[in-house]
């Protein structure tokens, strides 16, 4: 690694010869960076002949991964509204009250 976050966008000559770096990898899936290494970032690396572009494993993305997440907590925000709505009912029912604080604003 180069030892910076977030990394460089694009592999510079002078990164190349200051880090000796012989081979640049880049997938078949890759996300935010030029497809398939055929763009701006990894031009440098293309010209050097150290640019491999192997097969992805899977599509899965960063981007993919996030949606699904947004998603699922979507989901599990309107399943847990929706028991603490039936259970209110259930202890408004049970102790005879008027209301029932759920403590959710």
């Amino acid at each position: 690694t180069c030892g910076t976050w977030p990394p460089p966008y694009q592999i510079t000559k002078e990164m190349i010869a200051a880090l000796n770096i012989s081979v640049v990898v880049t997938g078949t899936v890759s996300e935010g960076l030029d497809n398939l290494g055929g763009g701006e970032a990894f031009r440098m690396a293309r010209e050097a002949g150290i640019l491999r572009v192997i097969d992805s494993a899977s599509e899965v993305s960063i981007g993919g991964v996030l949606s699904r997440i947004r998603a699922n907590a979507e989901l599990l925000e309107a399943k847990v509204s929706k028991k603490m709505v039936a259970e209110a009912e259930h202890f408004k029912e049970k102790h005879g009250l008027d209301s029932y604080d759920t403590g959710r604003t």
